[in-house]
């Protein structure tokens, strides 16, 4: 079966040395309402690596009631502390973004790796 969730995302525009504005488009691909529904999302430098000591940023969207077949689409601010920017150089500039979308009936998570 599909997945209930689809969440594509765009290419991520600069807005500084250590600023990203990143722009997602959350989808119900069912028809039926989705009640209760929250994005989590961590970044965390290197290529395929989700070692908690290695979060450089997260952040959650409280989306709330996602009607079927609808989209909810949001630009998040992604800042970086000259630490946390040193921390992907030193990785090759490799990130890995995984997102978690929660509703009150489904669960479905997406990662990423992107070299940014």
């Amino acid at each position: 079966p599909a997945e209930p969730f689809t969440f594509p995302v765009a290419e991520p525009a600069e807005c500084g040395t250590t600023c990203r504005d990143v722009t997602a488009t959350l989808n119900n691909e069912r028809n039926e309402t989705a009640t209760g529904v929250t994005t989590y999302t961590r970044i965390y430098a290197g290529e395929n690596n989700t070692d908690a000591d290695d979060v450089v940023w997260e952040g959650t969207v409280d989306v709330g009631t996602l009607d079927g077949g609808a989209s909810h689409t949001t630009t998040e601010r992604v800042e970086l502390s000259l630490l946390d920017a040193r921390t992907v150089n030193q990785n090759d500039g490799w990130i890995t973004v995984v997102t978690t979308v929660e509703s009150d009936d489904a669960t479905v998570t997406f990662r990423e790796t992107r070299q940014a």
